[in-house]
C-alpha cells in the first residue's frame, strides 16, 4: 500500500497559458495566419449531426497534429 507523505501539500494550482507560451513561439504565428473556417465546410460529410455522441471538433483535431 502507497503511503503519504505527512507533509504533502493538496493545493490547486491556477497557471495562466498565455504566460507560459513565448509570444514569438511558432504555433501562436501559425494561429495568427492561419483560417480554420474551411475545414467545417470540408469536412461536413464525414460528421453525423443526428446520430450518437457529437464528434471532436475537427480543428482541434488538426491542432493537435500541429503540436
Amino acid at each position: 500500500m502507497e503511503q503519504w507523505r505527512k507533509d504533502a501539500r493538496r493545493e490547486a494550482v491556477i497557471t495562466d497559458l498565455e504566460a507560459l507560451v513565448p509570444k514569438e513561439h511558432l504555433l501562436r504565428k501559425i494561429e495568427k495566419v492561419m483560417d480554420y473556417e474551411w475545414l467545417y465546410e470540408r469536412l461536413e460529410p464525414y460528421y453525423c449531426h443526428d446520430n450518437g455522441r457529437p464528434g471532436t471538433d475537427p480543428v482541434v483535431l488538426i491542432k493537435m497534429v500541429l503540436i
